[in-house]
């Protein structure tokens, strides 16, 4: 186990034991936004990405291409990968060449079951060991990048990298600390994220005003549906200078309110929004104003209430 685990360690240039990931402002805060560049960007085989370079590329180490693009992780038997296959199988060896290759380590097949899993039940500590390893370098390269501002990078990561919650939340972190705006925007896009992390982090201080408004936009559209109408006046009192018209997965929070509230008991909610500078305008990507979606979603008898609102 320890030659093969040194084996892929060496491939990867991180030690057999990986250093403890660090996040916020521990995390490096160079610019690395041209170093870490995609390579596929300029066309070259993913293949020839050397990842035991003396800074290795962070796009290299998250699989080089898209995987929406890529066969390697085509499901087969169960939803099965090779990568679930070769880590079952014991085949330490095939295990490195998918990893390098651009496995997605952290997918499940139809039972839940992940490569590393698959690996463990059958007793395989080295491709258990190797897996390991490579996902704290992946995961440690992400918080990097994330910290270091480097939207590009972060972008490629989301696109193709599932992770748990906990390493989500350290992600986020680690861009938010870096004053990251695009980076920011780009996790909350992309991922889930609870309202008491996200207010934790508004809590603690963010230390930049484009940041700070894109977690309160985000809370603010993730809870619109889920508070009162005081607690949304109370809340959009709290921070007078957000912007409720800020988009998020193609809607703005108004779009939300009308689209899934319950009407006439939410009125309230559109007027606290409209109050705070809401604009019934906004088209959401589905190509709807507020009040084209209004009268598509058919509301009840409400509708001519609503229409007059919009047009105080």
């Amino acid at each position: 186990m320890e030659s093969a685990v040194s084996t892929l360690c060496n491939r990867l240039s991180v030690p057999t034991k990986c250093d403890k990931i660090m996040i916020g402002p521990t995390a490096p805060t160079s610019p690395g936004a041209a170093r870490f560049a995609s390579p596929m960007a300029h066309g070259s085989n993913s293949n020839s990405v050397l990842v035991d370079q003396a800074q290795p590329d962070a796009i290299a180490l998250c699989g080089q291409a898209s995987y929406r693009s890529m066969d390697i992780n085509a499901r087969g038997y169960e939803g099965r990968s090779r990568l679930h296959e070769a880590a079952e199988a014991g085949d330490i060896t095939r295990v490195t060449e998918l990893l390098q290759g651009g496995a997605d380590v952290f997918m499940r097949d139809e039972n839940g079951a992940t490569p590393r899993w698959l690996a463990d039940q059958n007793q395989r500590s080295d491709v258990v060991a190797a897996i390991d390893v490579w996902k704290g370098r992946l995961l440690d390269r992400f918080v990097e990048v994330a910290g270091r501002g480097d939207a590009v990078a972060v972008q490629h990561f989301c696109d193709n990298t599932s992770i748990t919650y906990s390493e989500r939340v350290q992600v986020l972190n680690a861009a938010v600390q870096g004053k990251c705006a695009p980076a920011v925007e780009c996790l909350l896009e992309t991922y889930g994220y609870a309202e008491r992390d996200i207010d934790s982090l508004v809590q603690a201080g963010v230390g930049d005003n484009s940041v700070e408004q894109l977690l309160l936009s985000k809370m603010l559209f993730a809870r619109v549906n889920h508070w009162e109408p005081h607690e949304i006046h109370a809340f959009l009192e709290r921070h007078p200078s957000l912007d409720v018209n800020h988009i998020w997965n193609g809607s703005s929070a108004l779009h939300q309110v009308v689209q899934y509230g319950q009407f006439p008991q939410d009125f309230g909610k559109i007027r606290a929004l409209l109050n705070s500078g809401a604009m019934p305008n906004v088209v959401n990507d589905a190509g709807y104003t507020v009040g084209a979606l209004a009268n598509f979603k058919g509301l009840n008898k409400g509708l001519n209430n609503v229409a007059a609102l919009f047009k105080q």
